[in-house]
């Protein structure tokens, strides 16, 4: 059984400008997100990403993608090349457009590699610009309210930053109350035994992770147990100027598409190889 990637087994690693050749197979995935219809600017987990950019031309924003080149080894020498989009992004937003203090907006998120259709697993959007030009926290609370009903979640830190959080079990149905609700406790072995690690189900990461990234072959880090979709928004409130962020993630289709894409590696490196013709 090939194992998380260590020196003598297999290893999956990031490699910029490989001649790539290999591709994942799509399966059939069609299981809706456990937030229903629920959107942000229209685009939704599960959609392509030329839906994505249908979407965001309405709005004047074009779309632009990022992909990842992964190599994964086995102990025999066989190799699994994958180059594949595995982000999407709004074009010529960067880290000085954010860092400028000047108004912006910005959309962009995951897609699974290949496995799923490389559709879309997370979808985010962020706002900053005047507060004149915003709603107040308490109006925007309000809104979201009457579209989505009660939240699931809403806090406000002493510096003024306000989160509403809807979160969905790993059945589908929708929490409650999760201000109130009692940690979970998971186990997680360590190398120097287990340690255990309180965690609310679509709050904290503490256990497993809120990352859906495809990050390496055969990880055994889980991806947000107890939750199966996520739609948070996030008002950052100062003088002047805010910055508000939304995003909504598909936790199941997350691990679908991890559990999809390792065992098509997997199944990849144990096959036969197929001598090659070099000059020798």
């Amino acid at each position: 059984m090939l194992k998380r990637c260590l020196a003598a087994s297999v290893c999956a690693v990031l490699f910029p400008g490989l001649a790539l050749a290999d591709t994942l197979t799509e399966i059939d995935y069609s299981a809706p997100p456990a937030s229903g219809k629920l959107a942000v600017i229209g685009i939704a987990p599960g959609m392509t990403l030329d839906d994505a950019r249908a979407a965001m031309e309405k709005r004047g924003l074009e779309l632009s993608t990022t992909k990842v080149d992964l190599r994964a080894s086995s102990p025999k020498g066989k190799t699994f090349d994958l180059s594949a989009v595995a982000k999407f992004g709004t074009a010529g937003v960067g880290l000085n457009t954010r860092m400028s203090g000047a108004g912006y907006e910005e959309v962009g998120g995951t897609v699974d590699l290949g496995a799923l259709g490389g559709r879309i697993i997370s979808v985010g959007r962020t706002i900053q610009g005047s507060n004149a030009d915003l709603p107040k926290p308490d109006e925007l609370l309000a809104q979201l309210t009457e579209e989505y009903g009660e939240p699931s979640l809403v806090e406000v830190d002493h510096g003024g930053k306000m989160t509403i959080l809807y979160g969905w079990d790993e059945a589908g149905a929708k929490l409650t109350a999760l201000d109130q609700a009692a940690p979970l406790e998971m186990e997680e072995k360590t190398r120097s035994g287990t340690s255990t690690t309180e965690y609310v189900p679509c709050v904290s990461s503490g256990f497993g992770t809120m990352q859906v990234e495809y990050d390496g072959l055969n990880s055994d880090k889980p991806i947000a147990p107890g939750c199966s979709a996520r739609y948070q928004v996030v008002y950052d409130s100062k003088a002047g100027q805010s910055k508000i962020r939304f995003s909504l993630t598909d936790f199941a289709r997350a691990r679908k598409a991890r559990e999809e894409t390792d065992r098509q590696i997997n199944e990849a490196l144990t096959g036969t190889a197929k001598a090659s013709n070099m000059d020798l």
